[in-house]
């Protein structure tokens, strides 16, 4: 049995007896060398993502729940019309979320020091299936608003940026292309629904399951 796995057998028991027995005395046990086992697991980041990635993280998951409820209940919108300034709305959302996504990638691919690393005892498919649904939500953050733009050019609609000033126009009024992004669009809006769902769970599993300490990563309150 090598070092690591030594060491992550005995936190195992430990943090078991102190659910077992309850008392007072086991878990602060628990609780201290759970500590010390985040500080040799964390990669030098104090087992948290800096302040900037919380940020931007917790921005966009409030946006993008927003985002996913105006998709799911909105239909035939059209300009000047209530439904329609909602879809504008959406639109607005839309490319803010784009150009943070584009920031969130550019400080994460300049700053992966700042980046904790999966746990040493997670199983490696279970690292992989975290990090593919990772990039997934990159890649789907960043194309799903183009996608959406791209649809409401080919409709000959002029999108902006909450009224303040026009967004580019993708693709010329009627454009074939306007149904595939379309499609495009709403199969990512599905996926990504099944994204968070996992992501989610994957969170719960740590927090109630392994009882780690990855979920503290991305709390804010939680010092980097």
């Amino acid at each position: 049995m090598t070092d690591s796995q030594t060491d992550t057998a005995t936190r195992r028991f430990v943090v078991t007896d102190a659910v077992a027995t309850r008392s007072p005395e086991a878990t602060a046990i628990a609780a201290g060398y759970d500590e010390g086992y985040a500080d040799t697991q964390d990669n030098g980041t104090g087992g948290s993502y800096d302040n900037v990635i919380k940020a931007l993280h917790w921005t966009i998951v409030a946006m993008v729940l927003l985002q996913l409820f105006i998709g799911y209940t909105l239909s035939g919108a059209e300009p000047g019309t209530p439904s329609g300034y909602v879809l504008g709305f959406h639109m607005g959302t839309g490319a803010t979320i784009l150009a943070i996504m584009l920031f969130r990638l550019g400080w994460r691919m300049t700053h992966l020091h700042h980046v904790p690393p999966s746990p040493k005892d997670l199983p490696r498919w279970l690292q992989i299936a975290s990090r593919a649904n990772h990039y997934y939500f990159y890649v789907a953050l960043i194309a799903m608003p183009v996608l959406g733009l791209a649809w409401a050019s080919s409709r000959g609609w002029q999108p902006t940026y909450f009224g303040l000033f026009p967004l580019p126009k993708i693709l010329p009024n009627g454009s074939a292309l306007g149904d595939a992004a379309a499609w495009g669009h709403s199969i990512l809006a599905h996926l990504t629904v099944l994204a968070i769902v996992l992501h989610v769970s994957g969170a719960l599993y740590h927090r109630f399951g392994k009882r780690d300490r990855v979920i503290h990563r991305m709390l804010p309150t939680t010092q980097a």
